[in-house]
C-alpha cells in the first residue's frame, strides 16, 4: 500500500510541476481544468498497471541468477580445467614412478639371477676308487 501511495504522490508532483511551468499563465481555463483532472486520474490509475519485465530496466531475481551463473561459467571452466590438468600430471608422475620401480626390480632380479648361479655352483667332485666318497652340498 505504501509503494502505491508514494507512486501516486510522485505522479501528482510531476503533474503539478508541469502545470506550474507550462499552463499557469494560460487563459484557456477549460483546457487547464481538463488537463489537471486527467493528470489526477492518471496519477491514481498508472501505479495499478503492471509493466512487462521485458520493458523494465530492473533485473528480476531469476534473470539476475542466470546472469551470475553465466558470468561464473568461464571461471568455473578455468578451475575445472586446472584441476583436470593437475590430475593428469599426478597420474603421469605415478606412471613414471611405477615404471622406474619396475625397472629397478627387473635390474635387481637380473643381477640376483646372475650372481645366484655363481654361488650355487659346486666344485667338481673327484671320486677316487680307493677313498670314501664325500660330497658337499651347497
Amino acid at each position: 500500500m505504501i509503494p502505491y501511495i508514494l507512486h501516486v504522490a510522485l505522479l501528482i508532483s510531476i503533474c503539478l510541476l508541469f502545470y506550474k511551468i507550462f499552463l499557469q499563465r494560460e487563459t484557456f481555463y477549460k483546457l487547464n481544468r481538463l488537463i489537471l483532472l486527467t493528470c489526477l486520474a492518471l496519477s491514481f490509475a498508472l501505479p495499478l498497471i503492471t509493466i512487462p519485465e521485458a520493458w523494465t530496466l530492473r533485473a528480476g531475481p531469476d534473470t539476475a541468477a542466470i546472469k551470475t551463473e553465466a558470468q561464473q561459467a568461464p571461471q568455473m571452466d578455468a578451475v575445472i580445467k586446472a584441476q583436470v590438468q593437475k590430475q593428469v600430471l599426478d597420474a603421469q608422475k605415478q606412471v613414471q614412478a611405477q615404471t622406474i620401480s619396475k625397472a629397478k626390480q627387473v635390474k635387481t632380479q637380473s643381477v640376483a639371477t646372475a650372481i645366484a648361479p655363481a654361488k650355487t655352483q659346486a666344485a667338481p667332485v673327484v671320486i677316487a676308487k680307493d677313498q670314501p666318497t664325500i660330497v658337499e652340498q651347497a
